[in-house]
């Protein structure tokens, strides 16, 4: 085994600082950076342990294992998420950073070309395989002449007023990723002393904490590069935003801890094709998305296999690749992507290596999109199958038959179709369809109540009518028939959070019954729900993109954190941060004491004075 006493960065990266880096190469500025690779590395074995569960002490001789399948990359290690924590440590560009990653790994494999294995500080890399072709001369080739081409490129006028940098930085970049290209990649196992990760997971948590990653509205197309536009199939109908997507892996890559199942509430794709599906599941399941070119990561994805994801359909993944956008009877999002094809339905979630009477988490799945998808081709059929809802009063008694049945037995399926069982009395039901239950208050729409006549109001602001008048259009397009029902079951059924999408923007409600009084339940009274609406997650054309992270503690104490991702002066889109305006925290037993302020604001429904399922199916 050889011991390296040098860093990994070769001197040739103090040229990039100097010409691109805009800075001055400080000293250990090479040591520095690769330290803070290291330290990336080892907050990845941290990660791969509390995801596993692992926590009990080992033997300091022991060792924490990453498989990589290309270079820096696999499935608990992202080169993406490393060159995000560099910009954050070292603050420096981040395609400076890029080049820093791709010559650590050329350095790697150099030393790997020489022997089996080798030992940095702790970590130790070892060769997964005994053929990588000639690394040291394909190493040899691509520095000289990308180097080269980069030094003696002049920029033109043009090339530097639109790119805002020297066009031989391109160059570089460029030239060393296209080159790694035509190498077969070296796969290899990476070895982290058991010394370095055992005081990051003395800070790891101790309590029942569930994470969930809720997104929705993607939009995505078949290729995950699409810039974002109006598609010509369907006519006039947004795509996702690429560079959305981008920060969206970086940042869930990044999240501390890391989440432990993801929750995509519909209109996955933008089209319902079978392609946009099957980039989808790449993008959530994968580490990496490749897009149209097989040998180029084009974004780095979700890592959520089967037992940590749970996907529903909205109005758009039932489009089915169509000219004309419309809800078609189309099976293509449960064929491609393994779901359910029978709703509504209950599955359960609760980490690996936690006993039955940990927390557990139990979804109610529903499809509300239209039963029928679009009838015929009259003008108002069309209308409504383009985002309208619906859920019907077969499946509002079947949720309570579903809670009544899973609360008795105490098991239902695992996300990934085995058995789980759990305590009912240690649970936190959920709710989850794509189409909206609870609206927004507009405050616009109430303020018009007190003005006489459409014409005077649109003397008056003619923009400010036409804006009103689009968005009760819009609202009545996108509504859900049967709203006040479906959460009438909730209650019954004993569901405390409704968790949706469809709007395009974040906001919550609570959702009270007009009795103020406590509604009885399998799993005991419930006195309010609390619904969320995640904004649209990457569609192009919204102001801002979004999603939540919830925290589960216990089977009270919830924590939701808001991200958002803005757009500038130039709708580039920015990185994705937590926004505390929209975040929350809430105690589930302390719903039975709301204030009068909390009971006013709150959506009020019918008094609900009946606990039977039989007399629920009457109403």
């Amino acid at each position: 085994m050889n011991t390296l006493n040098t860093d990994l960065l070769p001197p040739l990266f103090d040229q990039v600082l100097a010409n691109y880096g805009g800075i001055a190469p400080w000293p250990y500025a090479r040591s520095d950076i690769v330290k803070a690779i290291e330290n990336g590395i080892v907050n990845a074995a941290a990660d791969s342990v509390r995801a596993a569960r692992a926590l009990e002490r080992v033997d300091s001789s022991e060792y924490v294992e990453l498989q990589t399948f290309d270079r820096l990359s696999g499935a608990n290690l992202s080169r993406a998420a490393l060159i995000d924590q560099l910009q954050r440590t070292l603050l420096l560009d981040t395609v400076v950073l890029e080049i820093a990653v791709l010559l650590v790994e050329a350095q790697i494999d150099l030393r790997l070309k020489g022997s089996e294995s080798f030992n940095l500080s702790g970590i130790e890399f070892v060769k997964a395989r005994g053929d990588s072709n000639d690394i040291a001369k394909w190493c040899q080739s691509v520095l000289e002449s990308t180097m080269q081409g980069a030094a003696n490129d002049t920029p033109t006028f043009w090339s530097s007023f639109r790119r805002q940098r020297p066009e031989g930085l391109r160059i570089l970049v460029e030239g060393i990723q296209f080159s790694a290209t035509l190498r077969d990649a070296v796969p290899y196992k990476i070895r982290v002393a058991w010394r370095l990760v055992e005081p990051l997971l003395s800070e790891s948590r101790q309590d029942e904490r569930i994470r969930l990653l809720h997104i929705s509205d993607l939009h995505l197309v078949e290729d995950i590069r699409e810039p974002g536009r109006n598609l010509k199939r369907p006519f006039g109908v947004a795509t996702h935003n690429f560079n959305t997507a981008r920060h969206l892996g970086l940042t869930v890559s990044g999240l501390k801890p890391t989440f432990d199942m993801v929750l995509a509430t519909g209109d996955l794709t933008t089209d319902g094709s079978r392609g946009s599906f099957e980039t989808l599941l790449q993008y959530v399941q994968s580490g990496s998305v490749n897009g149209a070119n097989p040998m180029r990561i084009a974004a780095y994805g979700l890592s959520a296999g089967k037992s940590r994801r749970l996907l529903l359909p909205g109005n758009h993944d039932r489009f089915e690749g169509e000219l004309v956008p419309g809800q078609r009877l189309s099976g293509l999002f449960e064929e491609v992507l393994g779901t359910h094809d029978h709703y509504p339905y209950v599955v359960g979630y609760r980490p690996p290596n936690r006993d039955r009477s940990s927390l557990t988490l139990l979804f109610f799945v529903f499809d509300s999109n239209l039963p029928e998808g679009r009838e015929s081709n009259d003008i108002k059929d069309w209308a409504r199958a383009l985002s309208y809802g619906h859920i019907g009063k077969e499946e509002s008694q079947a949720l309570i038959d579903q809670a009544h049945l899973a609360a008795q037995e105490g098991k239902v399926t695992r996300l990934d179709g085995e058995l789980l069982e759990f305590d009912p009395k240690n649970t936190i039901r959920i709710a989850v369809l794509h189409h909206h239950p609870v609206v927004t208050v507009k405050a616009d729409t109430e303020r018009t109540r007190n003005e006489q006549g459409r014409w005077g109001r649109f003397l008056r602001d003619p923009l400010g009518e036409l804006n009103l008048v689009k968005k009760d259009l819009e609202s009545s397009l996108m509504r859900m028939d049967g709203a006040d029902e479906f959460l009438r079951s909730c209650f019954h059924a004993g569901i405390q959070l409704v968790l949706f999408g469809h709007q395009h923007f974040p906001y919550q409600r609570l959702i009270v019954p007009d009795s103020r009084r406590a509604v009885a339940s399998p799993f005991g009274d419930v006195n309010a729900i609390r619904a969320f609406c995640c904004p649209t997650t990457l569609e192009y054309s919204a102001p801002g993109n979004g999603f939540y992270v919830f925290d589960f503690f216990d089977k009270t104490k919830v924590s939701m954190d808001s991200y958002v991702s803005m757009r500038n002066d130039k709708r580039d889109s920015l990185r994705f941060t937590p926004d505390a305006r929209t975040s929350c925290s809430f105690d589930l037993a302390l719903d039975s004491a709301l204030s009068e302020e909390d009971i006013k604001s709150a959506y009020r429904l019918a008094e609900l004075n009946s606990t039977s399922p039989k007399a629920m199916a009457e109403r």
